[in-house]
């Protein structure tokens, strides 16, 4: 049977045991960097694309017949043991096993680079996959892989030419052994146990339970577009579903009733999404079946006091008195966080994406779109919904960038606006600022009476500084202040609102937070900050957290873009910002200033180029082959660069005493090296 019969078979009979598979790039025609060749995936949506489905996954090894098989780990956990860089998972797991009992599994691989992937049950409780997961303070060579994470499966090829093997043959899901006890509690990685719901303790015949439901919601007025609908809605479901606690057969019914006396009535699959929010998420500080009892006051009259505040204020005006609106905090409902994408952007509230250029933000953006335009899953695998999406953009052509990328991510155009200017009555244009945000709430209401209330569900503006009109840019009070009306309206629509850009010049690598261009009032206002880095070497992108004011436990992201097409390779990255540029970037000698990856890249070559011994400088005017220089350019370096990384590295310089030839290495040579004023002057420039 040939290699290709071979992954195509094995990835089918893998599916048919209940693992889910998808395909990755061969290694060798991968575009990866060293160490990612033949992990990437071919697919959009990379591992959230993984599936059982067989007439599938013929047709993808049809198409690339000498794919490697990525197995996702959705319904199992693998123990990762790492062989490479120093490591030896292998030692660690034995020296584990001394503390925290065997570990036996009934599947295990071996892997092309000679490490080996131990597989057991998915544990009832959530784990958390992870790299060199600690053990007393210190990291292992054991990578643990669950859930929106993935391993290469047999018989797939390694970079180094070698192929995984099985040691131990597949079984069906359900036959894999569990974690031991001892090292779920001691070793993996876990989240809190979710918060368990109370059981209602009233008892009442549920005909009058639904009577008596019916009744409190016939007194509530029914919601009004722009005026608060969304909480309103979601406040009578609540009340519905965990107030009375009725199930969806009689409380659906109600629901409607009420909807009947909305302005506009919201469409039924919108009013199904806040029955399901209702249900799913009980409402801050309320126990289930807080209305079931009976005998309670109607929360309503409330707003019947908020009216009367407001009458009296215009009495107030109506005597030439200034004063102040201040309802009490009372007459404001309760509401859940929502989210555009869960537990990564939030709806209702700025969020800012940051980095420089070419790490990847636009085309995240593009992918952001792709989803929302169809409704698709998002790369983690949770649920979106489908709507509109708003892109202001100063920089990236409409139709030689946005649509493209776009669409080569499986989005829909249509549902992807781009606005150019704001028609003022009388036909002028004017550009359009953020300050001047009625336009914008005019444009999102005319959308809403084409496809629906809540249709558009994101707004994007990259850069955002291109759009804050006239205002000096680091004063906190304008930024603030040309910030409000945004503020207001996509709290009022629930829509998530991203501002773009670009770190600014001696940031702070140990605060990434503060890295974005502009006053600290861009980071202040934004409940969530995003920084964006590009790993030249792999070509892999990555999305970590800077910045987090609302969410539980947020994941960075991982990503490739290849041939216009974004795949994703982990969503599940625990390391924020803040540990990535202190861990993998090097700041300027002061301390301070953006990391240099060109540099890093130059030390890494000078270390390998002169590993073997002395080499010539080279004339830098004139670099030739065989010389420092020379060989340099080749590889795409400038001398100052290889300059600053021979400084960096401390690299020994002698000169040759009858052909004056300046020699460079790691270490020092016989006769010992000199060094002048200048690193420069140990070069030939003649």
């Amino acid at each position: 049977m040939s290699t290709r019969q071979d992954l195509s078979g094995e990835a089918a009979r893998i599916a048919a045991f209940g693992y889910p598979v998808f395909p990755c790039f061969d290694p060798r025609s991968d575009p990866g960097g060293p160490g990612r060749r033949g992990k990437i995936p071919l697919v959009q949506g990379g591992v959230t694309s993984a599936t059982t489905d067989l007439d599938q996954i013929a047709g993808w090894w049809t198409r690339w017949p000498s794919a490697n098989i990525g197995l996702a780990c959705q319904k199992c956990l693998v123990f990762d043991l790492d062989t490479k860089g120093g490591k030896d998972g292998l030692a660690d797991l034995t020296a584990l096993a001394g503390q925290l009992g065997p570990l036996e599994a009934n599947v295990t691989t071996t892997t092309g680079s000679g490490g080996r992937h131990l597989f057991f049950a998915r544990p009832a409780i959530e784990i958390i996959g992870r790299t060199a997961v600690p053990w007393q303070g210190k990291p292992t060579g054991i990578d643990i892989r669950v859930g929106n994470q993935y391993v290469i499966a047999p018989p797939s090829l390694h970079e180094s030419g070698e192929r995984y093997t099985w040691v131990k043959p597949l079984v069906p899901v359900k036959d894999l052994l569990p974690v031991p006890a001892e090292w779920i509690k001691e070793f993996l990685p876990k989240k809190e146990t979710p918060l368990l719901v109370p059981k209602r303790q009233a008892v009442i015949p549920h005909d009058q339970l639904v009577a008596r439901c019916q009744k409190y919601v016939s007194t509530i007025p029914g919601a009004i577009s722009g005026s608060g609908g969304h909480p309103a809605t979601l406040a009578v479901a609540n009340a519905i579903f965990w107030g009375f606690g009725l199930d969806e057969r009689d409380g659906w019914p109600v629901l409607l009733e009420y909807n009947a006396r909305c302005k506009p009535p919201w469409s039924e699959s919108e009013l199904r999404h806040k029955m399901n929010e209702a249900r799913d998420k009980p409402p801050p500080g309320k126990e289930y079946g807080w209305l079931a009892e009976g005998g309670k006051e109607d929360r309503y009259d409330d707003f019947q006091y908020q009216s009367s505040s407001h009458a009296a204020a215009k009495r107030e005006m109506a005597l030439q008195k200034e004063i102040l609106i201040a309802p009490p905090l009372s007459s404001f409902e309760r509401e859940n966080l929502t989210f555009l994408w869960p537990n990564r952007l939030l709806n209702g509230k700025l969020i800012l994406f940051c980095g420089d250029g070419s790490v990847g933000k636009t085309w995240f953006l593009c992918v952001i779109c792709a989803v929302v335009s169809r409704g698709y899953r998002w790369p983690d695998g949770t649920a979106s919904e489908q709507g509109g999406v708003i892109f202001f953009t100063s920089e990236d052509g409409a139709g030689d960038t946005l649509r493209p990328r776009i669409e080569d991510n499986g989005g829909d155009p249509r549902h992807v606006y781009i606005p150019e200017v704001v028609l003022q009555p009388g036909g002028q244009p004017k550009e359009f600022t953020i300050k001047e945000v009625q336009a914008l709430a005019n444009t999102i209401e005319k959308l809403e009476k084409q496809y629906g209330t809540g249709y558009v569900k994101l707004v994007i503006f990259d850069p955002i500084t291109a759009f804050m009109g006239e205002i000096d840019e680091f004063k906190n009070n304008q930024v603030r202040a040309a910030f409000r009306p945004m503020m207001r309206l996509a709290d009022e629509k629930k829509f998530a609102w991203i501002g773009v850009g670009h770190p600014k010049k001696g940031a702070d690598l140990g605060k990434a937070k503060d890295a974005f261009s502009g006053s600290i009032a861009y980071t202040n206002a934004s409940r969530l900050v995003w920084n964006f880095y590009h790993d030249r070497e792999s070509g892999l992108r990555r999305m970590l957290l800077a910045k987090n004011n609302l969410l539980i436990d947020p994941k960075g992201l991982a990503y490739l873009v290849n041939d216009g097409v974004v795949s994703f390779t982990d969503t599940d990255i625990e390391m924020d910002a803040d540990e990535y540029q202190q861990q993998f970037q090097r700041p300027s000698k002061e301390g301070r200033g953006r990391p240099n990856f060109k540099m890093r890249e130059a030390e890494e070559w000078l270390m390998e180029y002169l590993q073997n011994g002395e080499k010539p400088s080279g004339n830098r005017n004139k670099p030739e082959p065989g010389t420092v220089f020379g060989d340099a350019a080749a590889c795409g370096f400038k001398c100052p660069t290889i300059f600053r990384a021979a400084e960096e590295l401390g690299v020994h310089r002698r000169q040759e005493e009858f052909s004056k030839r300046w020699l460079w290495s790691l270490d020092e040579a016989d006769g010992g090296s000199q060094k002048p004023e200048g690193f420069a002057e140990f070069a030939d420039f003649a």
